[in-house]
């Protein structure tokens, strides 16, 4: 009740966005792009694998197959396709200052493309302010059950990353346990959620190595 009013009044009282740079820079014909991501997840579009993200547009305009770079990462794709959920990705050409709606980069991959940074069509733009990258302090080795085999286990973890990237995945080898991956985890809970997480979701059962944590180590001549 009251949702069609609210969204009326919205309409009314709340001015559309505005870019946040105030004037087009030297040596452009136009804003330049600058879009906030806010989720990703892989996927295929068409014969494409990549990334669909999540954004926020900040300034400027995103199309398709306009050239990109991440403003932190620095890495460099086209765009494929824009467009919003509705609910499921719907194209719409473009995406303009103020609009919320999703940029599929084909060949770019999760780990390339972190939550907090910026999709810009130069890097001679600065990126949006506020990005911090997410280091694991707590980690673990995962090894898989009997009768269970290291990639099984590899794509169940990847599958829960997609919803949890803050965990970093790394190939590690046991003399007596064989192959395994060694997780990083933002801390104790955390890693026990996430294995709960793996027996619940995809009943994996694990051998985990005791925890071990990130240090700093000063000799007497002060390195």
């Amino acid at each position: 009740l009251g949702v069609e009013a609210l969204l009326e009044k919205v309409m009314d009282d709340i001015p559309p966005p505005k870019p946040i740079m105030d004037e087009i820079p030297k040596g452009f014909k136009e804003m330049p792009l600058r879009a906030l991501i806010f989720d990703t997840w892989e996927a295929t579009l068409g014969k494409n694998k990549g990334v669909y993200c999540m954004v926020r547009i900040i300034d400027g305009v995103a199309t398709n197959n306009l050239h990109v770079a991440l403003g932190h990462s620095k890495h460099k794709f086209h765009i494929q396709q824009v467009g919003i959920m509705y609910p499921e990705p719907t194209p719409t050409g473009n995406l303009g200052t103020g609009m919320v709606g999703y940029i599929f980069l084909p060949d770019a991959k999760r780990e390339n493309v972190g939550v907090g940074d910026t999709i810009m069509s130069t890097l001679k733009v600065e990126p949006i302010e506020g990005f911090k990258e997410v280091k694991p302090v707590v980690f673990s080795g995962f090894f898989p059950d009997e009768n269970e085999f290291i990639g099984n286990l590899r794509d169940a973890i990847d599958s829960l990353r997609i919803t949890d990237p803050s965990v970093t995945v790394a190939d590690i080898s046991c003399p007596s346990l064989g192959a395994g991956l060694q997780l990083g985890f933002l801390g104790m809970l955390h890693m026990k959620v996430f294995q709960e997480r793996l027996f619940a979701e995809y009943g994996k059962t694990v051998l985990v190595t005791p925890s071990q944590v990130r240090y700093m180590y000063q000799n007497k001549k002060g390195r």
